[in-house]
């Protein structure tokens, strides 16, 4: 009876265990190293490539964390302002982890819940928000390079206004004004002996 209750006690000792047992969780390159995709190949994958800042994030799930992001361009797809994104997390599970206040280029295909990271391979739903970066994107797209305005916030940020806009009644005075000069140019080649 003692082997029977000690046999029992191992048995009940073993499959707690089991329960209990937290999962290992590790990012595993695999055979050959991890695979290198380029910024063309990424852009092409993703439904979505923006240029943004993270305002927030939150952990909804393991291993899903949330970014909020300000979008200071959208480079592909259509989003708003402000965009969420799921899908980012530690390297230990192979994500592209963010930090709020990191300036970076997202990669996200477009799902029924909304936003979800782009991954090619590991660690690979941003990159960081440079000229190389950004000039890779517009090729990829083969979109003409384009000069970009300064964010009101920036302004804001350097104690200045943005810069002022002509008055409203300006526009016809300026047309008028390039009409009259166009008008006096005609005028003065007439006049001026042949």
């Amino acid at each position: 009876m003692a082997t029977t209750t000690r046999r029992a006690a191992g048995l009940a000792a073993a499959l707690l265990s089991l329960l209990w047992a937290a999962p290992a969780l590790a990012c595993t390159p695999p055979p050959g190293g991890l695979p290198h995709y380029t910024i063309a190949q990424r852009v092409a994958a993703a439904d979505v490539v923006l240029e943004g800042i993270v305002d927030s994030l939150a952990t909804t799930s393991i291993p899903d964390d949330t970014a909020t992001i300000s979008v200071l361009q959208v480079f592909k797809g259509n989003q708003p302002g402000s965009v969420t994104i799921v899908g980012f997390g530690p390297g230990s599970l192979c994500r592209s982890s963010v930090q709020v206040g990191q300036h970076l280029i997202f990669f996200a295909r477009v799902t029924a819940n909304g936003l979800q990271a782009s991954y090619m391979g590991q660690f690979d739903a941003t990159e960081p928000a440079n000229q190389d970066t950004i000039a890779q994107v517009i090729a990829a797209l083969n979109l003409a390079p384009r000069a970009y305005l300064p964010l009101a916030s920036s302004f804001a940020a350097a104690g200045a206004g943005p810069p002022s806009a002509p008055a409203p009644g300006a526009a016809p005075l300026l047309a008028g004004s390039a009409a009259l000069a166009l008008l006096a140019g005609v005028a003065w080649r007439r006049r001026r002996p042949a």
